[in-house]
């Protein structure tokens, strides 16, 4: 596996590899970006040669900045019912802070341990799945309560457990499979195994554990072998409590660009944030340049060894010629920050290849300013931050937003460097869980609920159940009455009736 930046002559880019092969052997490859296949190849001798035309690597390049990013994965398939009679559907869930578009995907369906998709069906033009939403597809002849969960009704979903679904991205280039439920090839019987649990895709509804954020082709991992380990929840037949929403608790992103500074003279910033947890070892990233509408990265900054970057700490890199008065909010001073409004600057994962994050784009001069927030001369004389609101980086810098409402980025006046060295994010605070579970002599039982976010939690949306002696479902729930709140940082406690009184004043509530 190697990556590589093109060098393009006249009207195409020639990239040479050279594998260790015999005169005699013949090489095929495929050129992936993400999930995408840019382009076929072979090899000649021991030299594999591939000729890309401009405009066909400009287009490439596009695609590949939309894809690949472990922060930002695409559309996958979030739950599938296969219940009694014509209750079927299959939900997908975009997991991205940019609305997709459905007309570039396919759902694919294999009946019976087919080896290959039998048949497809296209979304319509305008169908679009919302960042954070999900777009279910129900059967026509779907119970009319389960309907309002439904986005499209139609005939395709009739599946049973013994069915394989995959999801395709057809946008550009041959298909490619994108995630899968169940497999092909072999004819399971009555269903599918999933987490260990034999026929379990049949009379069920499996929906995507929240820890799931992208597709997964391989079902054999995607199944698992137990519950700990498969990417999915069991629930009973002709159970749709879940459909139509969809919960996913998205890693916190890796490095991304918090502000940059096109200011007066010299008066050019970067700054990196680390929106995660832990310390960043900043030599595992690389910042790139790219000046005057250029297609590939043309210099590098590379981080001196050691170089580590504290959890929600900033790490700025100035002009070393910047003014005396803002250079104590600079972390290094360095010749390489010297940018114009149409310079394009792109955060690379080494250890992926990949760009991570980018601010404006490659491939086209903007002229003096590339437009952000339907603002055209947003990225000369003026300092961008980066909303709050943004916690991991964005390679697509199209999918950055057209309006001050959408896009990611706040204006300042030139040589504003007030918040230069320091940046503010308001990182997701995920949702309740449960914190302590006392398992002790005779009645002495209790579980305690957890509320990490930053807000009151209406505990009436939530259940929480129970399942007895290695049971596959939830047998029995705990409902909480109207009105019951769990304050921000707060806990609830549930105990058993009987429990030692010396505990009860640790109890919120006594419950057989």
């Amino acid at each position: 596996y190697r990556t590589f930046a093109p060098s393009f002559h006249n009207s195409t880019g020639i990239v040479r590899l050279k594998p260790k092969l015999a005169n005699s052997q013949n090489v095929h490859i495929a050129i992936h970006c993400g999930s995408h296949v840019i382009l076929w190849a072979h090899s000649q001798g021991r030299e594999i040669r591939v000729t890309m035309h401009r405009a066909a690597a400009a287009i490439a390049a596009l695609a590949c900045l939309g894809t690949v990013t472990a922060q930002a994965p695409g559309l996958y398939i979030s739950e599938v019912m296969e219940g009694s009679g014509f209750n079927k559907a299959v939900e997908i869930y975009n997991p991205t802070q940019a609305p997709i578009m459905l007309s570039a995907y396919k759902l694919g369906i294999t009946i019976n341990g087919g080896n290959t998709i039998e048949r497809n069906f296209t979304f319509a033009s305008t169908a679009t799945v919302a960042p954070g939403g999900t777009y279910t597809v129900c059967h026509s002849s779907i119970n009319p309560s389960f309907a309002p969960q439904c986005d499209l009704l139609q005939t395709f979903t009739t599946h049973n457990g013994d069915d394989a679904y995959s999801l395709v991205y057809s946008g550009m280039g041959p298909d490619v499979v994108i995630d899968r439920f169940g497999s092909l090839g072999a004819d399971p019987g009555r269903g599918f195994t999933v987490c260990g649990v034999g026929s379990s895709t049949a009379d069920n509804t499996l929906v995507r554990k929240p820890s799931v954020v992208s597709g997964n082709t391989n079902w054999t991992l995607s199944s698992g072998t137990n519950l700990r380990n498969c990417e999915w929840i069991i629930r009973p037949q002709n159970d749709f409590s879940n459909g139509g929403t969809h919960t996913c608790v998205l890693p916190f992103g890796s490095l991304f660009i918090s502000e940059v500074m096109e200011g007066s003279g010299f008066n050019k910033s970067v700054e990196l944030y680390n929106p995660s947890r832990t310390a960043l070892d900043l030599t595992q990233y690389t910042l790139g340049k790219t000046v005057n509408g250029g297609t590939t990265l043309e210099s590098n900054y590379t981080f001196a060894s050691g170089t580590t970057l504290g959890a929600g700490a900033t790490f700025t890199l100035c002009s070393n010629r910047i003014a005396t008065s803002l250079q104590s909010r600079c972390t290094v001073l360095t010749s390489f920050i010297s940018h114009n409004g149409d310079d394009v600057y792109s955060l690379v994962d080494n250890r992926q290849g990949a760009i991570i994050d980018t601010f404006g784009r490659l491939g086209a001069d903007p002229g003096r300013s590339f437009t952000v927030c339907n603002n055209t001369v947003a990225t000369v004389d003026t300092t961008l931050i980066r909303k709050p609101t943004i916690f991991h980086g964005n390679p697509n810098w199209g999918q950055q937003g057209n309006s001050a409402d959408t896009c990611e980025w706040l204006f300042r006046s030139q040589d504003d460097f007030s918040n230069g060295g320091v940046h503010s994010c308001v990182l997701p605070g995920g949702s309740l869980f449960i914190s302590e579970v006392m398992e002790g002599t005779s009645f002495n039982k209790a579980v305690e609920l957890y509320n990490p976010t930053t807000a009151a939690i209406d505990l009436s949306n939530y259940l929480l159940g129970k399942t007895v002696n290695g049971g596959f479902v939830i047998e029995n729930n705990y409902s909480f009455p109207a009105g019951t709140m769990i304050a921000s940082g707060g806990t609830y406690t549930l105990c058993n009736p009987s429990v030692s009184s010396a505990m009860t004043t640790s109890c919120t509530v006594l419950n057989s």
